[in-house]
């Protein structure tokens, strides 16, 4: 459930995150598009815990989407999906069925929409502010303006009767939504429509035994299968070009990748977030960290040099990335 008393607190962990430098970029390009990877993991990746969301953490309220009262206080229930641009934060709250707007520096909460399904992992902001939010009892995606209206409707219910996520690439302006009955990606132009399939077209009988979750950067996507055990990386022709985390990961629940291409991932072995370039020419790691990871964590997203774990009951954890990407 969640909690609504008349409170005014702002998290205190806002004002350090916000004098924190952005970078923006990446030099020495490979032929991936990723900036040169090798001094990433020369040493150990280390999270640092700058703030957490939930959990008794408050936020003031603001406009009619709390009951019509604003200025009063939220807790976030249970975070099911996490997406971020800067100070501007959204969460699935499973526990209330909304999707909610945080804004990090005036510690400010409020309803984008409800969401008469709300078990969904699939929301995904682009740096214009564009949110996608996979809409189960529709079969559809939808994209959102800032004001939380549908402004487009993705659905085909041959091609995706059971969305499980949503993605941006870099190819054409599509986003790419994954079906985990047909576990296969379905590309859509956000102008016309659906025009790439990708898991038909292919010499694999299918391209997981179960997509949970997936994220798309340039001209490849990566899926995470826990059925296998690790995660696999197609470009938007179907092709297989990568897999990391075999015999390594334990029923793994979430994924992200940076600017740089490090690939990121949540599993239950309780041994914290795995952590493996897109090359493949340097084994997996595990993370260091500044503070306990949850074990049950739900989703993860990469803003710049910042990791967003959302962990269910436990919130949100906000952590800084080290080494971070090469800058410009």
């Amino acid at each position: 459930m969640i909690g609504k008393r008349d409170s005014n607190i702002i998290p205190k962990a806002v004002a350090v995150l916000l004098l924190l430098p952005v970078l923006y970029g990446c030099a020495g390009l490979n032929p991936d598009g990723y900036a040169q990877q090798g001094e990433l993991l020369d040493s150990d990746t280390t999270l640092t815990l700058l703030q957490q969301i939930g959990a008794g953490s408050m936020l003031q309220t603001r406009g009619s989407g709390f009951g019509g009262f604003a200025g009063q206080s939220y807790s976030l229930g249970y975070a099911a999906a996490v997406a971020a641009r800067g100070n501007d934060v959204y969460v699935v709250d499973q526990s209330s069925g909304e999707l909610v707007h945080i804004n990090l520096a005036l510690g400010e909460a409020r309803v984008l929409m409800n969401l008469p399904d709300p078990s969904t992992r699939g929301v995904y902001v682009t740096r214009d502010l564009i949110v996608y939010v996979v809409d189960k009892s529709a079969r559809a995606v939808r994209q959102l303006n800032a004001a939380g209206q549908t402004t487009r409707l993705f659905a085909d219910p041959a091609l995706i009767p059971a969305p499980v996520d949503v993605a941006e690439t870099d190819w054409g302006g599509a986003i790419v939504v994954a079906d985990e009955l047909n576990d296969q990606l379905v590309l859509f132009n956000t102008l016309a429509g659906a025009f790439e399939v990708i898991g038909t077209n292919t010499s694999r009988p299918l391209l997981a035994q179960e997509i949970r979750a997936i994220a798309a950067t340039r001209d490849s996507v990566y899926i995470l299968d826990p059925q296998l055990g690790e995660v696999m990386r197609f470009n938007l022709r179907g092709v297989q070009i990568g897999n990391y985390g075999e015999d390594e990961l334990q029923m793994p629940t979430a994924l992200a990748v940076d600017r740089c291409g490090r690939l990121f991932v949540a599993d239950q072995s309780g041994q914290g977030i795995f952590v493996s370039l897109s090359d493949m020419m340097q084994p997996g790691v595990r993370a260091q960290h500044s503070a306990i990871v949850p074990d049950q964590i739900t989703d993860l997203w990469v803003d710049e040099d910042f990791l967003y774990v959302a962990a269910g009951a436990q919130g949100i954890q906000i952590f800084r990335i080290e080494p971070a990407c090469p800058a410009l």
